[in-house]
């Protein structure tokens, strides 16, 4: 169904990083999608759901108090 497919800026949403970075991924093939027409790509929401869970955040872990 098309309700299952999601637009670069809400597979972003689902996995907590920008839309640039979830075209990055599609087009060095670090997850999978479908390109529609130009910057246009469609990913399936369950590979957003399973990329969401991998995604690590960029930088150094912060400090903690004591």
């Amino acid at each position: 169904m098309l309700e299952d497919y999601l637009n670069t800026a809400q597979a972003a949403d689902v996995i907590g990083c920008s839309d640039a970075h979830v075209r990055y991924m599609l087009i060095n093939k670090l997850m999978k999608g479908k390109k529609v027409s130009g910057r246009t790509w469609m990913v399936h929401r369950r590979e957003a759901e399973k990329i969401a869970g991998t995604e690590h955040t960029v930088g150094r872990p912060r400090r903690r108090d004591q």
